[in-house]
């Protein structure tokens, strides 16, 4: 009876310290998501320290917005150039040689219906 007894109170034993192991790493991965949790919530708060001002603009006007760059009045109209800044590029290209002569001819030329 008595070995019965110390066996029984070491089995309790072992299973007591596996129950306090479980609960201790259980307490150990619990602190370490915290931890996890606390870190990645700094690094979204540095981030958005770095992207403010945002680059983009707020997308409501107040309907008081125009479309295009403010008018400046020292700016005065492009002079209109009606003459060409280079001759040569305005010269009609030269002939064409005769075999590519009659390959554009039959494309342009349609297809005869038989009948």
């Amino acid at each position: 009876m008595m070995n019965e007894t110390k066996r029984r109170s070491a089995r309790q034993e072992a299973a007591e310290r596996k129950q306090n192991e479980r609960e201790a790493m259980e307490r150990e991965a619990e602190a370490h998501d915290e931890a996890l949790a606390r870190a990645e919530g700094k690094l979204v708060d540095i981030g958005s320290e770095y992207s403010f001002p945002a680059s983009d603009p707020p997308s409501f006007m107040g309907g008081a917005a125009v479309a295009g760059a403010p008018p400046n009045p020292k700016l005065e109209p492009e002079e209109v150039v009606r003459r060409l800044s280079d001759p040569k590029a305005a010269q009609p290209s030269p002939p064409l040689a005769p075999e590519l002569r009659q390959h554009r001819k039959a494309e342009k030329t349609p297809a005869r219906k038989k009948g």
